[in-house]
C-alpha cells in the first residue's frame, strides 16, 4: 500500500497494480470465520483509475544560455549519475528510486532514461522549451515509461478493464466477472489551458488521477448462466483481480469491500 498517485485528489492510501502479461493477477484473501459469509450484502465494490504518466517538472537552474541547456540535473544525467537533489524530487512524488537506479542518455543533451529495475519502474527525462514572451526558458520533464524507455504499461488512450473472481472456500466453485460491464476505469483528467500556447505545459503538471467506484452485484456470481459455476456466498475465500484483457497495465485500486 502506498500514497495514491501524487496527482490524485484522493487523500488515502491504495494499491497500484502493474502487469506485463495477460496472466497478471492480484488476490485478496477474506479472513477466516464469519467474515466469509457475504450473503447479506448486495455488491462487491472498489475504486479504480488509471495512473498519470507525467510525474513532475523541474525549473531549478535550467535556463537558455547561448542555445545550450544548462543546469545541475541535465549535467548529472548526462554523466550517468542521479544526484541527491533529483532523488529527493522523485521521493516527494511517491516514486522513490532505489540505490541501484541509473541514468543513460537517449538523445544527447535533451532526453535521458532512468532505470530502476529493483522497483520495477522506468522514467524518461526530457527538456521542454517554454516560449514565454520575453523570457523563454527550459524545464526538465519527468514521465513514467515502460521497460527500456518504451511505452508506459498503461499507454495514453488505451482503456483498461479486468475480471474480478470470487472463489468459494475449500476449493469450491469460482467465477470471474468482467468489471467493465458495471463501470469504467477512468483515464486521468487533463485540464485544458487555452489562454496562450506557452501555458500548455501547465496542463500536464495539473493532470489528476481520477478514481471511480465500480459496484458489481453479488448476483453476478450466483445467477445461472449456462455452465458457469455458482459461487457460495456464505463461504467466500478470496477476491481476485485478473488482468487477462490487456497485455500490460498500471492502475490504482482502493476500497475493496462488500457493501449494501
Amino acid at each position: 500500500m502506498f500514497d495514491l498517485d501524487y496527482h490524485s485528489p484522493n487523500q488515502t492510501r491504495g494499491l497500484e497494480l502493474k502487469w506485463t502479461s495477460t496472466a497478471g493477477r492480484y488476490q485478496s484473501t477474506v479472513p477466516l470465520g464469519t467474515l466469509r459469509d457475504v450473503s447479506a450484502y448486495r455488491f462487491l465494490s472498489f475504486r479504480a483509475g488509471e495512473t498519470v504518466h507525467f510525474l513532475f517538472l523541474s525549473e531549478d537552474n535550467i535556463r537558455i544560455s547561448g542555445g545550450i541547456v544548462t543546469g545541475q540535473h541535465s549535467a548529472q544525467l548526462g554523466s550517468g549519475a542521479i544526484d541527491a537533489d533529483l532523488r529527493i524530487r522523485f521521493a516527494d512524488h511517491n516514486a522513490a528510486l532505489s540505490s541501484g537506479a541509473s541514468a543513460s542518455t537517449l538523445v544527447a543533451g535533451s532526453r535521458w532514461l532512468i532505470t530502476d529495475p529493483a522497483n520495477g519502474q522506468w522514467f524518461t527525462v526530457r527538456t521542454q522549451y517554454v516560449a514565454y514572451p520575453g523570457s523563454p526558458w527550459t524545464a526538465i520533464v519527468v514521465e513514467r515509461a515502460g521497460a527500456g524507455g518504451g511505452q508506459p504499461l498503461d499507454p495514453s488512450g488505451a482503456s483498461q478493464d479486468l475480471y474480478v473472481r470470487l472463489t468459494t472456500a475449500g476449493g469450491g466453485p469460482s467465477r470471474a466477472v468482467r468489471a467493465g460491464y458495471f463501470g469504467a476505469i477512468p483515464a486521468p483528467y487533463r485540464p485544458h489551458q487555452t489562454e496562450a500556447s506557452y501555458y500548455e505545459w501547465f496542463n500536464d503538471d495539473n493532470t489528476m488521477a481520477i478514481l471511480s467506484t465500480i459496484r458489481i452485484p453479488l448476483s453476478a456470481w450466483t445467477i445461472k448462466a449456462l455452465t458457469a459455476p455458482i459461487v457460495e456466498l456464505t463461504n467466500v475465500e478470496s477476491v481476485t483481480f485478473e488482468m487477462s484483457l490487456t497485455a500490460t497495465g498500471d492502475v490504482l485500486i482502493d476500497d475493496i469491500e462488500f457493501t449494501q
